[in-house]
């Protein structure tokens, strides 16, 4: 079975913009999992390294998951702004389903503090930084 954890960070991601109507992010209409897009204004999610997982006797594991999050936004305020919203409201976070029960999710906490990696060709200010999310893998 699929992990379909980097999905549903997403889909969070994506409704918690929507709801708050971050400045900058508001006409956002995917997060993507992977790549950057070409777009000035980007929310993407990547699995960073991690430790092994923890397992029990029942076959389940605990995994704490590293997870970088990265926005991009010609507006360097709106982007730093964002991105620190962003993991605030992961650090809130106390519940988030599985699609296809691959997983319970534990918590979720800020990993790194978010930092400037680049600022593009086009003038796009890039912040990333990362959240471990600890789950029990089915």
């Amino acid at each position: 079975m699929a992990l379909d954890l980097m999905d549903r960070l997403a889909d969070e991601c994506l409704n918690f913009i929507k709801t708050k109507n971050l400045k900058g992010f508001s006409s956002l209409q995917e997060i993507n999992v992977d790549v950057m897009p070409a777009a000035d204004v980007a929310v993407v999610f990547q699995y960073a390294p991690s430790t092994g997982p923890t397992r029990y006797f029942d076959r389940t594991s605990q995994q704490d998951l590293n997870v970088m999050i990265k926005v991009k936004n010609p507006m360097q305020i709106d982007a730093i702004n964002a991105i620190l919203d962003i993991f605030e409201h992961y650090e809130k976070l106390d519940t988030l389903a599985s699609s296809n029960d691959s997983f319970e999710f534990v918590s979720a906490g800020i990993y790194t503090f978010p930092t400037l990696i680049d600022k593009t060709d086009k003038s796009n200010y890039i912040y990333a930084g990362m959240i471990s999310v600890s789950v029990y893998i089915n």
